[in-house]
């Protein structure tokens, strides 16, 4: 199997961003919200936040590999 090959579901993305992301550490960013409020807007928004983390990720890479003076 490769990465074409695998789809997640849903849930199970938003499984990862929960766990990624930490609702304790995003806590004291919200405290407007409770942690159930954060949970809930966490699996509502999941998708459009792992597409910012992986083209954040992407353009670390970039600038990472890509930098002259970067360890090989």
């Amino acid at each position: 199997m490769n990465s074409k090959d695998h789809r997640c579901e849903p849930e199970d993305g938003c499984a990862g961003v929960i766990v990624t992301l930490h609702l304790d550490a995003i806590r004291p960013l919200c405290p407007q919200h409770d942690y159930r409020k954060l949970r809930e807007l966490m699996e509502k928004f999941a998708e459009p936040i792992a597409a910012h983390m992986v083209s954040a990720g992407i353009s670390a890479a970039v600038q990472l590999f890509n930098n002259p003076g970067s360890p090989s």
